[in-house]
């Protein structure tokens, strides 16, 4: 069996886990496929303490696989601009 740990990885030298749960996966890409599409749930679950990724941990306690963010704080506009981009423009008709 293999464990997903949800995990905040900013500021710290280990990831801090935010949640565990079990995954009937049997490989270990479908467990990664497994945690991506279940990360903004979690996400929801903890928004005081969102993760920003999570690590596939094997029976033997051991970290088969990572995948995190840089940063789980959404880009504004601002920031977005001083970077040299820019939103996408609104579509729509205008009276």
């Amino acid at each position: 069996m293999l464990f997903i740990e949800y995990v905040i990885t900013q500021r710290q030298a280990d990831p801090a886990v935010v949640y565990s749960i079990g995954s009937r996966a049997r490989t270990l890409g479908a467990a990664a496929q497994v945690a991506q599409a279940t990360l903004d749930v979690v996400r929801r679950m903890f928004p005081t303490t969102p993760p920003n990724g999570f690590q596939i941990i094997d029976d033997n306690d051991e970290v088969v696989s990572r995948s995190w963010e840089r940063s789980n704080v959404p880009f504004s506009r601002l920031p977005l601009r001083l970077l040299g981009g820019d939103l996408p423009r609104r579509v729509g008709l205008e009276v």
